[in-house]
């Protein structure tokens, strides 16, 4: 998983794996004013070996997103 904030003009980065922190907090100045958190997660095969209905994600983004509506939420299938 890997999460990036931006916020008060910084740029923050950090990875995880099996739940924990991979990498240190990285701290990096931003070129604009804007804010926000995207988080990218990819299903580790080994602890994820039944997979996942992608129709039943979706769903659970979609009431998210209704409850969040300021929120920007993506969802990609990236394959095999």
């Amino acid at each position: 998983m890997h999460v990036v904030i931006q916020r008060s003009g910084k740029l923050y980065k950090q990875t995880y794996k099996n739940g924990v922190p991979a990498s240190t907090l990285t701290e990096a100045v931003s070129l604009g004013s804007e804010s926000g958190t995207s988080i990218t997660f990819t299903p580790n095969k080994e602890l994820f070996t039944c997979g996942f209905n992608v129709l039943s994600v979706e769903k659970y983004l979609e009431n998210l997103q209704f409850m969040l509506p300021n929120c920007e939420i993506v969802l990609k299938e990236m394959g095999n």
